[in-house]
């Protein structure tokens, strides 16, 4: 019983942080619970429609986070990512040759040749070291 509780607890957890990802307030994010669920209180959720819940959120504040690939179709950067990459780049004081040297690092090619997933790695690489000189992270 403990462990259903925990793994709730830790899905409430994931849902309010993709609401404030998102910038959902309290009102939003309970219409959309209550538009997949029906239910009123995040608290009354079951494990299976917490789940659907955080798909969901996870959809809005990723749309290309629950793509799979499939046989021969891989998913590339966004332009969003793109956009994310060099707007923290150059918080950082940095130009490409600088942003390759680290992609180059992490996942052995150049940043704009990254999947989906690569490419928000190197963006949360680059946010911790902005957090790391100081600087805060949007």
């Amino acid at each position: 019983m403990a462990a259903l509780a925990e793994k709730t607890n830790r899905q409430l957890r994931s849902i309010y942080g993709l609401a404030r990802k998102i910038g959902l307030d309290s009102e939003g994010l309970h219409d959309i619970v209550f538009g997949i669920t029906k239910r009123k209180s995040l608290a009354d959720l079951t494990r299976g429609e917490a789940t659907l819940v955080v798909k969901t959120l996870l959809k809005h504040a990723n749309p290309n986070a629950l793509r799979k690939e499939r046989g021969n179709i891989i998913y590339l950067v966004t332009r969003d990512q793109i956009e994310k990459i060099s707007a923290l780049a150059s918080r950082m004081g940095w130009g490409e040759d600088q942003i390759n040297k680290l992609s180059q690092r992490q996942y052995k090619k150049s940043f704009r040749h990254l999947r989906v997933n690569q490419a928000q790695g190197l963006i949360e690489g680059m946010k911790s070291i902005l957090e790391r000189k100081g600087t805060v992270a949007s």
